[in-house]
């Protein structure tokens, strides 16, 4: 990799020698690398002419589609920061998103900002509203003229700050990831290799762009030159459509999604092209792995690791699958994956610890938060027989432990997040959502292990009178659905009719209200 090996360079890498080759296809509209480069040149000097600062952060709230990869590599080529936000979440979220990462501007769809209310349509913010339609971006209703092209000091280098990704934390509202440019495209090199990603590939991207391994698909396939099919999921019978159809060689999705692929029934007489398929997200139950295996059995299995604050860590070779089907496999290529103890150790096989990742894939950090940055990124001279080293680490907070070969088995997280559908959820952000309802006096959630999800939520609240009312339970649950992105959304509410229990600190005691809620649901 070039000392300025950017993220745009992925896809220009391809246009002298494949150039009119399929890059993206688009509601079944294909757009060549030379198409892309257009729609990109013309979308970076429309950036330009907003006189926009170097590091300036622009925020991403649009479908899976054409315009949002577009918008990536635009902001990436003028020097500012990106950030994908998920487009089911709600008004309450992407104000957050906004307002913590001091965005300068949010480029959106009509549809998408109305969508958001009229808190979002008035003057008072300090971010500028961008509406994209056919590669064009309009400011209060005005077409927004292209600058002349100039090679100025809005130019990047590869430890630039490249994207913001905001992920659910263990105290309340998620926080802004920091991915340098170098982060990135080493992730991509490193995954398309495993993958053995090529030219002939045609990849469906099944996951949310806004999803560190969803976005991954971009920026592998780019840098392979394959062709990406932008795909958004709905049933398993419209998946196993989608890969006849596009006769695709490439899926990676997360254990919800295999699961109902799982269960779809495939054309008679149809044939398929699968040649590998990716999971992430979550462990993928051993009789959904076979199930899967049996289906697409030319097709190699991949079991993948990762953490946003590091992109990807580890994956399964496929030969392993068969003999360790639970394993999350070793270190992906150019990283390395240390298993450490309390002592700071490094541990013995079968001995459980905490799984430390190293190498160019560690990220710069959390936006604006030095103390929650320290908690997780650390000296790698903390470790014993590393005491030399200058390096900064991530301490994941997941527990792990290798085998005598060295393959790693997932434990469990060290903190209470919730793994949900793909993504970390935090308990206190579902909490804090609830409480502006006026609904509850207290209230906890937490996860509870399930076959489908990883986890499903649940949610147990005191409300005092309020619990008294009829169809209590059914107005909290709208309530969520309407602030809350689906998967956030509790499974079901347990209405306690007393206070709910405190631990010796006078905090609400989480681990008590679990494990009763868990007994009531087990008897």
């Amino acid at each position: 990799m070039s000392a300025a090996f950017l993220i745009h360079h992925l896809y220009e890498e391809h246009l002298k020698k494949c150039g009119e080759e399929t890059a993206i296809v688009d509601q079944d509209i294909g757009y060549s690398y030379l198409d892309l480069h257009r729609r990109v040149d013309k979308l970076e000097c429309t950036l330009r002419s907003l006189a926009f600062k170097r590091g300036d952060r622009i925020a991403i709230f649009l479908p899976k589609s054409i315009d949002f990869i577009v918008c990536v590599l635009a902001i990436s080529r003028s020097g500012l920061v990106f950030i994908p936000i998920n487009p089911s979440l709600k008004s309450d979220q992407v104000r957050h998103i906004l307002e913590d990462s001091e965005s300068s501007a949010i480029i959106t769809s009509k549809l998408k900002l109305d969508l958001l209310g009229g808190q979002f349509r008035d003057d008072s913010h300090s971010w500028q509203r961008l509406i994209i339609k056919d590669n064009e971006l309009f400011h209060d209703g005005k077409l927004v003229s292209p600058a002349s092209y100039s090679d100025d000091t809005l130019q990047p280098t590869e430890t630039d700050l490249a994207a913001l990704f905001y992920t659910s934390g263990s105290t309340g509202q998620p926080k802004g990831v920091m991915l340098s440019h170098r982060n990135i495209v080493a992730g991509a090199m490193s995954v398309a290799s495993y993958l053995k990603n090529c030219k002939s590939d045609r990849i469906l991207a099944a996951l949310p762009f806004s999803f560190d391994a969803g976005f991954s698909q971009i920026t592998t396939s780019l840098f392979a030159g394959s062709r990406l099919i932008l795909f958004d999921f709905l049933s398993g019978q419209q998946l196993i459509s989608a890969l006849v159809k596009y006769q695709i060689t490439g899926l990676t999705a997360v254990p919800p999604i295999f699961m109902a692929l799982s269960s779809a029934s495939r054309p008679t007489g149809t044939s398929l092209s699968l040649r590998y398929f990716a999971n992430t997200g979550g462990k993928l139950p051993v009789p959904i792995l076979k199930n899967i295996r049996a289906m697409f059995p030319e097709a190699l299995p991949f079991l993948m690791y990762g953490l946003t604050e590091a992109f990807r860590s580890t994956f399964l070779e496929p030969h392993e699958v068969e003999y360790r089907p639970e394993s999350i496999g070793k270190a992906i290529p150019n990283v390395e994956i240390l298993v450490i103890n309390d002592r700071m150790k490094v541990c013995k096989a079968g001995e459980v610890g905490e799984l430390v990742h190293r190498g160019p894939l560690v990220s710069q950090g959390y936006w604006r938060s030095p103390e929650k940055t320290a908690m997780r990124f650390k000296p790698l001279s903390l470790i014993e027989g590393l005491e030399e080293s200058k390096e900064i680490a991530v301490f994941s907070g997941d527990q792990v432990y290798q085998d005598d070969e060295g393959y790693m088995f997932f434990v469990g997280r060290m903190d209470g997040m919730i793994k949900t559908s793909g993504y970390r959820v935090s308990p206190e952000e579902i909490e804090e959502i609830i409480y502006r309802s006026n609904l509850v006096e207290e209230v906890v959630a937490f996860g509870v292990d399930d076959i489908k999800l990883g986890q499903k939520i649940e949610v147990v609240c005191y409300a005092n009178g309020h619990s008294q009312k009829v169809n209590y339970s059914t107005d909290l649950l709208n309530y969520c659905r309407k602030k809350m992105p689906g998967y956030m959304v509790p499974q079901k509410i347990h209405v306690s009719t007393r206070a709910l229990p405190r631990n010796g600190n006078g905090k609400l005691d989480r681990a008590r209200l679990t494990s009763e809620c868990l007994e009531t649901l087990l008897s």
